[in-house]
């Protein structure tokens, strides 16, 4: 069961650290720290991932029966 607890926590963790990075990333664009390419391009990268994230937690939920498949 803890295994269970860890696998479903690990998840949110990575995208509680996702959504940090975007943000200091949007700090060091408004700050000039980074080029708007730059900017651009790791903002796609890391709010691909979320998705994906966030899809396999969707899809946690509809398996254990938390929320219903659509």
């Amino acid at each position: 069961q803890k295994v269970a607890e860890l696998k479903q926590r690990k998840p949110l963790e990575k995208a509680e650290k996702l959504e940090k990075e975007l943000k200091a990333l949007e700090e060091a664009y408004k700050s000039k720290f980074i080029s708007k390419e730059s900017y651009k391009k790791d903002k796609n990268r890391i709010e691909e991932r979320l998705r994906i994230l966030r899809k396999i937690d969707v899809e946690t939920l509809e398996t254990k029966g938390f929320i219903e498949k659509k």
